[in-house]
C-alpha cells in the first residue's frame, strides 16, 4: 500500500476539518437567531461569538453565562409589578360578594417573584403613599417566592409604616412565602391577626378590630 506523505495529507485534513467546523457552526441557525432574536440576546450572542474567535472558548463561555444571567435578572426584575388597586378594580373583582371597603384603606397588588431585583419597584410604589392611610393591605397572592433581600425590604417598609401609625396587613401568601415570612419574624412584627388568607378575610378582621 502506498503511503501518502504527512505534508501532502495536510491540505486534505484541513479541508475535512473545515467542513466539520462549518457543519458544527450551524451558520444558518446562527444567522436566523441574529435576525429574529431580541436585541439584548443578539448582543450577548455576538459578544460570546467574538470572544470565542478572538480570545478563548473558556473565556467566551464564562462571559456569556454572566451576561445571560444579568440579562435574566433584569427581565425578572422588570416583570415584577406593584400596583395600587383602585376602588373600581376591587369592585369589579369582589363586587359580587358585596364587600365594603372602608375609607382610609389602600390595597396594593404585588405580582411576580419578590427578590433583590424587584426591591426598587416595590419601594417606588409604596413611596407614593404620602397621605398616611389608616391601613395598607399588600396582596401577595401572585408572589411565587421571596428571597432575603425582599424580606428585608418588606420589614423596613412595615417598620416605617408602623412609625407613621399605619396598620399593615398581608393577604394571600402561598405556603412557601408564608414559611419565609414566619421564619424572618415578619408575622410577629405585623401581628398574626394582620396576616390573612385573602382580601375578604382581611376586611372582616378590620371590621372586627375597629
Amino acid at each position: 500500500m502506498k503511503r501518502v506523505p504527512f505534508l501532502a495529507a495536510r491540505p486534505r485534513l484541513a479541508a475535512i476539518l473545515f467542513v466539520v467546523a462549518w457543519n458544527m457552526s450551524e451558520a444558518r441557525h446562527f444567522i436566523r437567531m441574529v435576525r429574529r432574536a431580541p436585541s439584548a440576546d443578539v448582543v450577548i450572542l455576538l459578544v460570546t461569538f467574538a470572544l470565542t474567535v478572538f480570545v478563548d472558548l473558556v473565556v467566551a463561555v464564562n462571559i456569556g453565562v454572566i451576561l445571560a444571567t444579568l440579562h435574566f435578572l433584569r427581565r425578572m426584575a422588570s416583570s415584577v409589578e406593584v400596583q395600587e388597586q383602585t376602588a373600581e378594580q376591587l369592585h369589579e373583582e369582589f363586587g359580587h360578594r358585596g364587600l365594603i371597603f372602608p375609607a382610609g384603606v389602600l390595597v396594593y397588588r404585588v405580582e411576580g417573584p419578590f427578590f433583590f431585583g424587584a426591591v426598587e419597584n416595590f419601594e417606588r410604589a409604596l413611596a407614593s403613599t404620602h397621605t398616611d392611610p389608616a391601613v395598607v393591605i399588600l396582596r401577595l397572592r401572585w408572589v411565587p417566592f421571596m428571597d432575603i433581600t425582599g424580606l428585608q425590604t418588606l420589614e423596613e417598609v412595615v417598620r416605617d409604616l408602623h412609625r407613621r401609625k399605619v396598620r399593615v396587613m398581608l393577604t394571600g401568601a402561598n405556603e412557601r412565602v408564608t414559611g419565609k415570612l414566619d421564619k424572618a419574624g415578619l408575622l410577629d412584627l405585623l401581628g398574626r391577626e394582620n396576616f390573612c388568607r385573602d382580601l375578604p378575610h382581611a376586611l372582616s378582621v378590620l371590621r372586627s378590630t375597629t
